[in-house]
C-alpha cells in the first residue's frame, strides 16, 4: 500500500464502489501489516477495523496472540481524528474492534463510544452474594 500500488488499489476500489477497510494495528515492519489508510473509496460508507497495537503482532503464532492488546483510552483518543476525517467524507463510518482476546474489544467499544459522545448500554453490575435472575 505504498506509492503507485496504493493509488491503483484505491482507484480499483473507487471504480467499483467497494469499501476499503482501514485497519489500526501496531506499525511494525512486516508484509502482513497494513498502514492506516485514511481514505474513502465508497461514496457513502467507510469501514475501520481496530485490531489492537500488539508490537508482537507479526510474530504471533495465532490470531488470538496477534490481537492480544487492550487499547488504552489515550490510544482510542488518537484514533478519533482519523474517524472524524472519514466521517467528513461519507454518510456512515462503521468501526469494528477485533482485539478479541479476553474482554478487550467490548471494553474498548464502550470507551470509544463515550469518546464519540454516543450512548452506551451497560448492564448493572451483579449484586454481591446474589444470583442474578435468568428470566426477569
Amino acid at each position: 500500500m505504498e506509492g503507485a500500488q496504493r493509488k491503483s488499489t484505491l482507484d480499483f476500489f473507487r471504480a467499483r464502489k467497494l469499501v476499503f477497510v482501514s485497519v489500526d494495528l501496531a506499525q511494525v515492519k512486516a508484509d502482513r501489516v497494513l498502514p492506516w489508510v485514511e481514505e474513502t473509496t465508497h461514496p457513502h460508507y467507510a469501514y475501520v477495523r481496530l485490531h489492537g497495537r500488539n508490537p508482537n503482532y507479526a510474530k504471533a503464532g495465532s490470531t488470538t496472540e496477534g490481537h492480544h492488546h487492550d487499547y488504552t483510552p489515550k490510544e482510542l483518543e488518537e484514533i478519533l481524528p482519523r474517524l472524524r476525517a472519514l466521517e467528513k467524507e461519507v454518510k456512515d463510518v462503521h468501526v469494528t474492534l477485533n482485539n478479541h482476546a479476553e474482554d478487550f474489544a467490548p471494553k474498548a467499544a464502550i470507551v470509544l463510544k463515550r469518546l464519540l459522545g454516543q450512548p452506551t448500554l451497560l448492564a448493572p453490575p451483579p449484586r454481591p452474594g446474589h444470583q442474578e435472575e435468568l428470566f426477569g
